[in-house]
Formats: structure tokens, sequence, C-alpha cells
């Protein structure tokens, strides 16, 4: 009789774990559908402009026995922030969160950031400019990472490029 009663006890489980098992699992209509809205479209668009292509190809062939290039780098992505509270945290991050860098220059074998290039836009408004490149150039200095600022025009031969970022014949 008790192995009879465990039986209809086992078979009344597996019918209630398969029934609620059943009911979570998402249905094929909603794993078919996209997570896109269908009036969104999306569309490749370059990464740089042509100015900014040009002198990235110039960049690596500067830097290419010293570090690695990277570009338009999300700021927070250079930095392991640490602070003495959660809010100051979130506050810094919240202050850098859509910013990005020009170019990263990256040690090959520690993967971290040794120099960034920004260049300097003489037609971008005074005003948000000047304090994203003091939040820039603070965040960075108290990292130990060197920023090196381009003027336009931009050097264009590699031997002056790598001058500029202190690259000289015996580094």
């Amino acid at each position: 009789m008790s192995l009879l009663l465990m039986a209809a006890l086992g078979l009344i489980l597996m019918i209630w774990a398969g029934k609620t098992w059943f009911e979570k699992r998402p249905s094929k209509q909603d794993a078919l559908a996209s997570p896109i809205p269908a009036d969104v479209s999306l569309q490749t668009q370059p990464l740089l402009t042509e100015a900014e292509g040009s002198l990235y190809n110039l960049l690596r062939l500067a830097v290419q026995d010293h570090y690695l290039v990277f570009a338009q780098v999300p700021l927070w992505r250079l930095f392991d922030i640490k602070a003495a509270s959660r809010e100051g945290r979130l506050t810094f991050l919240r202050s850098i969160a859509l910013k990005r860098v020009d170019f990263v220059l990256v040690h090959p074998g520690t993967l971290t950031a040794a120099k960034v290039v920004e260049l300097d836009d003489p037609s971008a408004p005074p005003g948000p400019s000047l304090a994203r490149q003091r939040l820039l150039d603070a965040a960075l200095q108290a990292a130990g990472i060197d920023c090196v600022r381009l003027q336009p025009p931009f050097p264009s031969t590699v031997p002056a490029l790598a001058t500029l970022l202190g690259l000289g014949a015996d580094e």
C-alpha cells in the first residue's frame, strides 16, 4: 500500500513540476519576437571621420613597435574606479558615462592605457568643450595616463607624429 501511495505522490509531483516548467517557458512567439522595435531601423556607420581615419592609420605606423591603438574608447573603460562611498563612485561614473576619448595607446603586455590622443576641434563650442577637457585631463592625470592633444593641422608624417607622442628613436 505504501509503495502504491509513494508512486502516486511521485506521479503527482512530476505532473506539477512539468506544468510549472511549461508555464514559465517563453512561448515560441516571445522567442521569435525581435528585441528591436518595429519602427526602428539600423544601418552601419563609420566609426571615424575621414580625417580621424587618416590619423588613426598614421598613429598605427608611428607606434607599431610600442603600443596598440584603439579608437573611440569610453572613458570609464580606462579606469578601475574606487571611492569611499557608493554615492561618490556613482556621481563620478555619471559624469563620465557618455564621454569617450579619440584614441588610446595601449601597452601590448599589460593591456592598460599608456597614453590618450585627443584631437582638439577648433569649431567646438568653448563652454561644453572646456568642461569636458577639464574633466578628461583631471581623470587621466589621477590615473597616471598621459594625454597628448593634437591641434589641426595634424602631423602628416610618421616621424613628426612619433615626436609629438614622445617616441624617440631609442624608445
